[in-house]
């Protein structure tokens, strides 16, 4: 999965990944990948064990993720088209930020 990643990203900005950043996910430590790491000149870098996630960052993650499922509800139960997805997400924003004023 990374292989065809690393191909995609390089063929296309036409530079290599020199470093790869990971959350100490399974997926990212076996000899296998940390060989295939090497061959490439890749220098894998690791968050320390049982390092919560940047608090601010995660809320904001929350708080996106909520509106985009809103946004979805919103769709599907007005039966709009896909290409009004920009339009009823500004009159989401708007319709929260009311709500927010009157609350």
């Amino acid at each position: 999965m990374f292989k065809n990643y690393k191909f995609e990203v390089e063929n296309q900005n036409r530079k290599k990944i020199k470093f790869l950043r990971s959350n100490r996910g399974d997926e990212y430590f076996s000899m296998k990948f940390s060989s295939f790491c090497e061959e490439n000149g890749i220098i894998h870098q690791t968050s320390a064990p049982y390092t919560p996630p940047n608090k601010m960052v995660w809320q904001k993650e929350r708080k996106n993720r909520t509106l985009v499922d809103t946004l979805n509800c919103m769709l599907v139960n007005s039966k709009l088209l896909t290409s009004l997805y920009g339009k009823a997400f500004s009159v989401l924003i708007i319709y929260i930020i009311e709500f927010l004023l009157e609350n």
